[in-house]
Parts: structure tokens; sequence; C-alpha cells
């Protein structure tokens, strides 16, 4: 009673249709219904990773995990099971997208992830429209450039004889490693002909490795006066957007001429004489 002619019942946590009267004295009223609108919800959702091929990752579902983190090119599933949901609306990179449920009350989208980007879900009924429920963000890990660095060393009897330590690496993994040169020859403007190439042994099992090379420029078929410019260059096993290579600094190995052969030639020659005077003395 909240006054000589106002009375109020509060109905709580109603969950079915509710009929009621309501009865004064001799009075009793018609039976009115208090009707129950079913809310659209999400009672549990799944996410299944297929990871690209060339990652050798096994799938995987995750349950319940709206917040994702995974490599560029896996391909998600989303699979939401509600109730009483008619409707539900995914949207992904700034598309919103119309997912029926067909005969089960499982609604289910797919993607290939390629960049990161926050997704949400709206679900709704024939009594409740537009109802933002989740909210999340995909994380994706692009595949990222290999690495290269390189130390060199010359032999020191032999000037036209080089040696290599360097180390390379990449976040998924390496495919081919190469020894690249071009040959200026004496007198030429530019470079003679297309870049050439020498197999370096990789390991494509290891991220990370060290690797140790030879190169005996007499062997490249130079004349004295030509110029070898040379790198070595790194390629990794990117599957999705193609196999990304790294270059090491260019060098020169200049081939002298047969004037400074000579003069080199009489440097050293000189300088055995003076070393041959000193061992007489």
């Amino acid at each position: 009673k909240e006054s000589n002619i106002l009375y109020s019942y509060t109905f709580r946590n109603l969950q079915a249709n509710t009929p009621f009267i309501i009865k004064a004295d001799q009075y009793n009223s018609k039976e009115y219904t208090i009707k129950i609108l079913p809310k659209p919800i999400i009672l549990s959702f799944d996410v299944h990773a297929d990871y690209p091929q060339y990652l050798g990752r096994k799938p995987e579902t995750m349950a319940n995990t709206g917040d994702l983190t995974v490599p560029a090119g896996t391909r998600l599933t989303w699979t939401f099971y509600t109730r009483d949901t008619r409707k539900l609306q995914f949207r992904i990179g700034g598309k919103l997208n119309e997912i029926a449920a067909g005969k089960s009350n499982a609604f289910t989208f797919s993607s290939k992830m390629m960049t990161g980007s926050p997704y949400s879900v709206i679900i709704g009924n024939e009594y409740f429209n537009r109802r933002d429920s989740l909210s999340y963000l995909v994380n994706v890990i692009p595949d990222l450039y290999p690495s290269i660095s390189v130390e060199e060393f010359r032999d020191s009897i032999y000037d036209n004889r080089l040696y290599y330590q360097g180390t390379v690496k990449d976040d998924y993994g390496l495919s081919r490693l190469v020894f690249a040169y071009l040959v200026k020859k004496a007198g030429a403007e530019s470079t003679e002909g297309e870049v050439r190439t020498k197999d370096v042994p990789l390991d494509k099992n290891l991220l990370q490795q060290q690797f140790y090379y030879f190169m005996d420029m007499s062997t490249l078929f130079v004349q004295p006066g030509d110029e070898v410019e040379y790198y070595f260059e790194i390629w990794d096993n990117d599957g999705v957007t193609g196999n990304k290579s790294t270059r090491s600094t260019k060098r020169i190995f200049k081939i002298p001429t047969l004037d400074e052969i000579e003069k080199m030639t009489q440097e050293k020659n000189e300088d055995i004489k003076d070393k041959m005077e000193s061992v007489i003395k």
C-alpha cells in the first residue's frame, strides 16, 4: 500500500510467461499475462586455427578465446553456439558479414588473417536487434625478412683467396643461401652479364646458424684489371607472400693490372733482398 487508493507489486527475475490476477475485497480482475521475450545469448564459441603449411605447425582449436595472436596467413574459423538467436553479424577489418545459422543454433565464420584487426559479434532475433555482445582483437605476426652478417678474411699469402664466416637467421625458417658475384671487365663502363651465384650449404631445419665459405677469385676466369662485385644473399621460407631475401654488404675485389702486379713483385723482391741481407749479416 502506497496510499489509500494506490497499491504496487514488483515481479522479480521473471524466466517464463507469468499470469496474474488482482483481487480486492469482493473484486477479482480478469487474468493478465506478463509475456517473457527470449533474449539472444552466445553460450560459448570455438576458434579453429589452420596455420600456413610451410610453418609445419599443427592446427589447433581454442575454446572461448577471444584475443588471438597468430602468424600471417593463418585461417581462423569461429563457431558460435547460441540460444534464441536468429541472426549473427560478424564485423572484422571494417566489413560487416551477415552469418546464417542454418538448422542449428551454431554460426560459423572463416577468414584468412594477413593483418591484425579488431572484431566484434552482433546477435539478434525478432525481439532484440543489434545487440553488441563480443569485442576482441586478432594480432597478426608478419613473416619478417631474414638477417645475415658476414666477416671476411684474406689469405696472408695469396691475396685472391678469401675466407668468410657468417650468421643467418629468420623467425620461421630459411630456404637458400648463395654467394653472388658479377664481373666488371677492365675498361668497361658497366658490369658484364647477369649475376652469377654459387650455393652455400644450409641446414633448413635451423632458424639460426653459422656458415663458413671459401672463395678463390682466380677461379672466376677474371683478367688483370677486372673488378668483381660480390655479396651473400639469404632467402626465408615464406609460403604466404613468397620467399623474401636479404643481401649482405656488397664488396669489390679488384684484380691487379699487369703494371700493378709487376710493381708488387718488385716490392716483394726488394723486401726479400733486404731480409736476405739481414740474414747474411
